[in-house]
C-alpha cells in the first residue's frame, strides 16, 4: 500500500476490483503517478440496531462491528454480491441502513484528508466524424476524420486521420490517446452525448484501452445551460444552445462557415485543410467561452469544496452537496443518514407545502420599495436547529430545551445539528470571500486573477448554502425529510405574513410578496425604519418558539420609481438606480421568438419610462409592429423558435413540430439527439396542422397571422390589459389585426398624430 504524502492534490479517483484497492491519479515533476490504498468498506447502522445484527452472521460476510458514537460500523466486502442480500434482508427485518450506497472511493475520501487538485489540467477537444453509419441513433460507429484539441492558454492543435479505413482511425485515435495522458479533464461541446461516447466506442471497437480511470469528462454546454441564464442585452435565455449560437451571442462571431457538415467525409478526401480548420475553430469557441465567463473555473471551486473531482457528475448539485455533507458527518461522527433509493419500489413519498406567494395587486405603481430577507431559508434552519437527526419524534423531554417550527415539528437546540453547522460555515465564508471580492474591486483589481477566485468561492458557498434546503425536501436525496422542509416553508410562510400584516397594521399597502420578499408602497426611508420594526417584531416570535433570534434580517433590496405585475411571479419595474428588474415576463424567456420578446421589450419601456404612458401611445406601438410582421419585413433571427427533444424520436406518439422536423434531419443524415434544439420557422399550414421548416430549409416567407395571434401579440395584450385598462374597448380585438380591411384604417382607433398622442411617448 502506498503511502499519502501530505499536501497531495489528486487528479482523479478510482476502484480496483482485482486489487480491491481506492486509487488516485497526481502529479509530480510532470509525470502521472498513482497511489494505491488499502480499505474495508463499511456502512452505518443505528445503535439500538445492533443486536439483530448480532444474531446473524449472514454466512461471515459481515465479521466486524466496530461502534462508532450512537452508530456502529458494519465492515463487509463491497466487491461480494451477497451485499445487497445482507441489505435487503436488515430491511425486511425493520431496520434501516445508512449510507449503504457509498462507494469505497468517497468512503476513503470522506473518512482521509485526500485533497482534490484546485487546478486540474483541462484539455479541450472537438471530434469531426463521418456519420453515414449508425445515423444519429448509434453514434459509436461514426468513424473519426480528425480531433482538435488545446490546453488552456495553448495553441490548437489538430490531428487527421491519414485514410478513412480502420488503420487511418486506429493511428488517429491512438495519437490523441497520446495527447490525453498529459491532461486530467476533457472538455468538449455536447460531449456527454457525443464527443466521449464515440471516443469510448471507437477506442473499444479497436481494443484501445487508455487510462480512463485516470480522465475525467465534462460537458461545456450543460456548464452553460447552468450559469448562462440570460445573454447580455437581456433578452432572455437563448433558445438554442449550439455552439454556433453560443459563440455568436457571446463572442460576436461563430464557426467556419461554408462547409458541408453533413458530408463531411467529402470535406476530409477533397478540402482536408478546410476541415482542418473547421476543427480547430471549434476548439478556439470553447477556450475563448471559458476565458470570457469562466465557467470551468467557477465550477471547479465549487466541486473542490464539495470533495468531488471536476467532472460531468459535478454538475449535479446532488451530487457535490451529498459529498459535502457525507464528509461533514465523517468527521463529526454525530450524524448518519438513509442509504439513497432505500423505499425503491415502495410507497411513493409524499410531497412537501411550499413556499408563500401573495396574489399581486395587478396594474402599474409609482414609488414601491422591495424588502428582503436575508438567506430566510438558511437563517430558519439556523435558527429553529432544523435537522433530520435533531428532530423530536414524539413528546419532548422536560429537561430538553427545543424550538417548535410554524408546522409543530419540534427539534432539539441543546447542541447544533449537521444542516444548521453546514450552512453557518458555508454563510460565514461566503461572507468572508465576498467582501475579499469588494475589497478588490474598491482597489481597481475586478480583473485580477485573486477577484475571480474569491468571487467563485463567494458563489460556491452561496451555492452550497441554498442547496441545503433542497436536500431536505426532495425525495431522491439520502436527507429528505418532509417534517424538516415543512418546518422551513411553513416558518418561512408564517414569517412573510407576519410581515404583510404588521405593514397593515401600520396602515402600509403590500402590493406583492414572494417567499422571501415584501413589496410595498412607500418611500426608501419608511420602507427603511419599516423594516427594523419588522426585525424587533419578529425576533420576539422567534423567542416565543424558543429558536434563536437575531437571524432574521429584513433588508431594502430594491426601490422602484414605477413597477407593474400582471400575475403572480411576472412584473417588471425600473428602479432608483435607472436599472430594470423584470421577472416572468417572455423577454427573459425562451419559450417564444425573439420578435415577441423585442416587442414586449418596447411596451415595458413605454410602461416603464414614458412620463405618461396611456392607451393610445400603446396602440400606436402595436400597430407599428404588426405593420412590420405583416409587410413581411421581420428577419429569421426574430422568427426563430426553437423546441428541446426531450427524449427519443421513437417515444413520441405524437409528431409535433420539432419532432416532425427532427425526423426530416435524421433523413437527411443530420446529427439528432435527446436534448437537442431543434430551431424552425413556421411558414403556414397543412389542413389543421401547422407547418413549418428547419432554419436552414427556410425561404423568407413566413405566416405572419400565425406568429401575431399565437406568439407575438398575447405577451403584450397581458401587460395592456393589467397596466393600461380601456373602458368599453378590448385589446383582445387587435389579435384579428392582421385580418382587417386593409382600406378600413381606422377600424381600431389608428388616428393621425393630432397631439393626444405623444409621439416620444409611444415609442415612435
Amino acid at each position: 500500500m502506498a503511502k499519502r504524502k501530505a499536501g497531495t492534490e489528486y487528479t482523479a479517483g478510482w476502484y480496483d476490483w482485482e486489487s480491491r484497492q481506492v486509487c488516485f491519479s497526481y502529479w509530480k515533476n510532470g509525470e502521472r503517478m498513482q497511489h494505491s490504498f488499502n480499505t474495508k468498506w463499511y456502512f452505518f447502522l443505528r445503535r439500538e440496531d445492533a443486536e439483530i445484527v448480532a444474531c446473524r452472521k449472514f454466512d461471515g460476510l459481515c465479521d466486524e462491528v466496530e461502534e462508532a458514537g450512537p452508530y456502529i460500523k458494519l465492515f463487509l466486502p463491497y466487491y461480494d454480491e451477497r451485499r445487497e442480500v445482507f441489505i435487503e434482508w436488515l430491511r425486511s427485518k425493520g431496520v434501516e441502513p445508512l449510507e449503504a450506497d457509498v462507494h469505497p472511493v468517497d468512503r476513503y475520501m470522506f473518512d482521509s484528508e485526500i485533497k482534490i487538485s484546485t487546478n486540474p489540467k483541462i484539455l479541450y477537444y472537438d471530434i469531426e466524424t463521418d456519420a453515414r453509419k449508425g445515423g444519429w441513433e448509434d453514434v459509436g460507429r461514426h468513424r473519426l476524420l480528425s480531433i482538435a484539441y488545446a490546453g488552456r492558454g495553448e495553441k490548437v492543435r489538430c490531428l487527421i486521420a491519414d485514410d478513412s479505413d480502420d488503420k487511418g482511425e486506429k493511428d488517429l485515435l491512438n495519437r490523441f490517446f497520446n495527447v490525453i495522458e498529459k491532461y486530467d479533464t476533457l472538455v468538449a461541446w455536447n460531449g456527454a452525448a457525443y464527443d466521449e461516447v464515440v471516443l469510448r466506442a471507437r477506442a473499444k471497437h479497436y481494443k484501445l484501452y487508455p487510462r480512463w480511470n485516470t480522465i475525467n469528462f465534462l460537458d461545456l454546454m450543460q456548464l452553460f445551460k447552468k450559469y448562462y441564464g440570460r445573454d447580455e442585452s437581456g433578452s432572455g435565455v437563448r433558445i438554442s444552445f449550439s455552439l454556433e449560437n453560443i459563440a455568436k451571442t457571446v463572442l460576436g462571431k461563430g464557426k467556419v462557415k461554408d462547409i458541408a457538415v453533413h458530408r463531411l467525409i467529402d470535406v476530409f478526401n477533397f478540402e482536408p485543410d478546410k476541415l482542418i480548420e473547421y476543427n480547430k475553430r471549434d476548439v478556439e469557441i470553447m477556450q475563448e467561452l471559458d476565458e470570457k465567463l469562466g465557467y470551468t473555473e467557477a465550477q471547479t471551486a465549487l466541486a473542490h469544496l464539495c470533495n468531488r473531482f471536476l467532472c460531468d457528475r459535478s454538475s449535479k448539485s446532488g451530487y457535490l452537496v451529498d459529498g459535502f455533507v457525507l464528509k461533514h458527518a465523517a468527521k463529526s461522527q454525530t450524524a448518519h443518514f438513509r442509504t439513497k433509493n432505500y423505499n425503491e419500489g415502495q410507497e411513493e413519498e409524499r410531497g412537501i407545502e411550499g413556499a408563500f406567494v401573495m396574489d399581486p395587486i395587478i396594474g402599474l405603481h409609482e414609488q414601491v420599495c422591495d424588502l428582503d430577507f436575508s438567506s430566510l431559508y438558511p437563517s430558519i434552519m439556523i435558527a429553529w436547529n432544523v435537522s433530520p437527526e435533531k428532530k423530536i419524534v414524539g413528546e419532548a423531554d422536560q429537561l430538553e430545551d427545543y424550538a417548535i417550527a410554524a408546522n409543530k415539528a419540534k427539534f432539539s437546540n441543546m447542541t447544533s445539528g449537521s444542516f444548521p453547522t453546514i450552512v453557518k460555515t458555508a454563510l460565514d465564508a461566503r461572507s468572508h470571500w465576498k467582501k475579499e471580492a469588494a475589497r478588490l474591486e474598491k482597489e481597481g483589481q475586478e480583473n485580477s486573477v485573486e477577484h475571480r477566485i474569491a468571487k467563485n468561492r463567494s458563489d460556491a458557498w452561496k451555492v452550497l448554502a441554498n442547496s441545503m434546503y433542497g436536500m431536505l425536501s426532495s425525495p431522491f436525496a439520502r436527507y429528505y425529510d418532509p417534517d424538516c422542509g415543512e418546518a422551513i416553508t411553513i416558518t418561512g410562510k408564517t414569517i412573510i405574513q407576519k410581515v404583510i400584516k404588521l405593514a397593515g397594521d401600520y396602515g402600509i399597502k403590500v402590493v406583492y410578496g414572494d417567499t422571501d420578499s415584501v413589496f410595498i408602497k412607500s418611500s426608501k426611508d419608511q420602507a427603511i425604519e419599516f423594516a427594523g420594526l419588522a426585525e424587533k417584531y419578529l425576533d420576539e416570535w422567534v423567542k416565543e418558539c424558543g429558536a434563536l433570534p437575531g437571524l432574521i434580517k429584513l433588508k431594502l433590496d430594491a426601490e422602484f420609481l414605477r413597477i407593474f405585475f400582471t400575475a403572480k411571479k411576472r412584473y417588471a419595474g425600473k428602479k432608483a438606480t435607472g436599472k430594470w428588474d423584470v421577472r416572468g415576463l417572455e423577454l427573459v424567456r425562451s419559450d417564444g421568438c425573439k420578435y415577441a420578446r423585442e416587442f414586449q421589450r418596447k411596451m415595458v419601456e413605454y410602461v416603464l419610462e414614458a412620463a405618461h404612458p396611456n392607451a393610445e401611445g400603446a396602440k400606436e406601438i402595436v400597430m407599428k409592429w404588426a405593420d412590420e410582421l405583416d409587410e413581411g419585413k421581420v428577419d429569421a433571427e426574430f422568427l426563430l423558435l426553437a423546441q428541446s427533444l426531450s427524449r427519443s424520436i421513437e417515444s413520441y406518439k405524437v409528431e409535433t413540430l420539432h419532432v416532425r422536423i427532427a425526423k426530416e434531419l435524421m433523413a437527411k443524415g443530420k446529427e439528432v439527439y435527446v436534448g437537442m434544439k431543434i430551431p424552425y420557422i413556421v411558414v403556414g399550414k397543412e389542413g389543421a396542422r401547422l407547418k413549418a421548416v428547419h432554419i436552414d430549409d427556410y425561404d423568407g416567407k413566413y405566416d405572419a397571422n400565425q406568429y401575431w395571434t399565437g406568439k407575438v401579440f398575447p405577451p403584450v395584450q397581458r401587460i395592456l390589459e393589467a397596466v393600461l385598462p380601456i373602458p368599453n374597448f378590448e385589446w383582445k380585438s387587435f389579435l384579428k389585426y392582421l385580418n382587417r380591411n386593409k382600406k378600413q384604417a381606422n377600424l381600431f382607433g389608428r388616428k393621425k398624430n393630432d397631439g393626444k398622442a405623444d409621439p416620444k411617448e409611444s415609442g415612435e
